[in-house]
């Protein structure tokens, strides 16, 4: 049951992320935030985007992968700001 519910949460990703892809013809799609770092959500979202292939065959696949920093991306971006905001005052 929990998987099937994790499943059907993949493939609403995965039709959302091919739409994005038909709008803006993307090469790499980047999936952030502390879900990313679970490597079966990657693997399920690609799994249901070749599923997708039936509707859209001449649609290039994008890459999909996690962002490098996972759920700390947002704090390095804080720091950063902080830095370039603070050094001079």
């Amino acid at each position: 049951r929990v998987y099937a519910g994790f499943n059907k949460y993949c493939q609403n990703l995965a039709w959302m992320l091919n739409n994005l892809q038909l709008l803006l013809d993307v090469d790499t799609i980047l999936i952030g935030g502390g879900i990313s770092a679970q490597p079966k959500l990657i693997d399920c979202i690609k799994e249901n985007m070749k599923g997708l292939t039936q509707w859209f065959p001449t649609l290039e696949e994008p890459v999909i992968k996690a962002c490098k920093f996972n759920n700390d991306a947002n704090l390095l971006g804080a720091l950063c700001y902080y830095k370039n905001n603070t050094e001079n005052h």
